[in-house]
């Protein structure tokens, strides 16, 4: 174990690609499919958290996501979340914020076997409250990595499959159903002197596929931490689609297929307190990243309040 972990160190340590990241609001940290989901874990009947992800993302874009995130217990195998970030981007063409999407997601624990199997299920959804149409000071129209949000209503599924506390399969899909992003970026439209707005992929009424989800993970816990390692598998579900100037819907060749993260993650409980750090990089990428999702890496500060019963 201490040489995966040295070894997924230097990895981190080595990344200068960039590649979709998952620190955002996405079904990758939703539910059972999120990571560092540790057995050593206690929520009564509720709990309260906020996390602050900062990621490295196109042309030097540094993001970060401020997110309140609420967890019920309906019962000792049941819960529901929701999460509510904020957006906030910073780079070469300004700086733009706003309400990023919301995750909404019911838990259940369909099967337990003593403590050598423990499966739960998750299913959801993700909710954008805006069009992903923000423009700079100079009204031109921004690119996906400024835009809070992604602009579609997803459904999101998913399976949690832990065997002997340490080793754990997660497997989801988050599939948009309805799309109304307005974004009217196109790289092609800007010839002037200053070359920075032709550098960003191009994302004009942008149609994403759905993406799946294959988590593999190890964790250790102790009396009061513990420790997560997982590498974390996203395949998107084809092309996805933007359209020209001229109004012709086009594939975004390359925007589909795998990317590849690894992450660790480390917790520590103080009395009703949770505080929790992670840290994610991209070792396999997609050639076109239309959504603004680019990250070279990301971390994750986190801390969380348990409202637990008196005895």
């Amino acid at each position: 174990m201490r040489k995966g972990i040295l070894f997924l160190f230097f990895v981190l340590a080595s990344t200068n690609i960039k590649a979709q990241g998952c620190a955002d609001a996405g079904f990758c940290t939703a539910g059972a499919l999120k990571t560092g989901n540790h057995t050593g874990s206690v929520k009564d009947f509720g709990s309260i958290g906020m996390s602050g992800a900062v990621g490295y993302g196109e042309q030097g874009t540094i993001v970060f996501i401020p997110q309140l995130e609420i967890g019920k217990n309906l019962s000792a195998n049941s819960s529901v979340e929701i999460k509510l970030p904020y957006y906030i981007a910073t780079g070469n063409l300004g700086t733009a914020s706003g309400i990023g999407d919301i995750i909404a997601t019911y838990t259940q624990g369909i099967y337990k076997q003593n403590d050598i199997w423990y499966i739960k299920s998750t299913i959801g959804g993700r909710i954008s409250p805006g069009k992903s149409n923000l423009k700079d000071k100079n009204g031109l129209p921004l690119p996906m990595p400024y835009q809070p949000n992604l602009g579609t209503t997803d459904i999101i599924a998913g399976l949690n499959i832990r065997y002997k506390k340490h080793y754990v399969l997660a497997v989801g899909l988050q599939q948009p159903i309805v799309s109304y992003n307005d974004n009217q970026y196109y790289s092609g439209a800007y010839f002037s002197t200053d070359t920075s707005y032709q550098q960003y992929f191009s994302s004009r009424k942008l149609i994403r596929k759905g993406d799946a989800l294959l988590r593999l993970e190890y964790d250790k816990d102790w009396k009061l931490s513990g420790i997560s390692a997982s590498t974390l598998l996203i395949y998107h579900l084809g092309n996805d689609k933007i359209t020209t100037l001229a109004g012709n819907n086009i594939e975004a060749v390359g925007s589909g297929g795998l990317t590849l993260n690894l992450t660790f993650n480390y917790y520590r409980d103080y009395k009703n307190w949770r505080f929790e750090a992670g840290v994610g990089a991209p070792v396999i990428v997609r050639d076109y990243r239309p959504d603004g999702l680019t990250r070279a890496f990301v971390i994750t500060p986190r801390a969380t309040y348990f409202f637990r019963k008196k005895k």
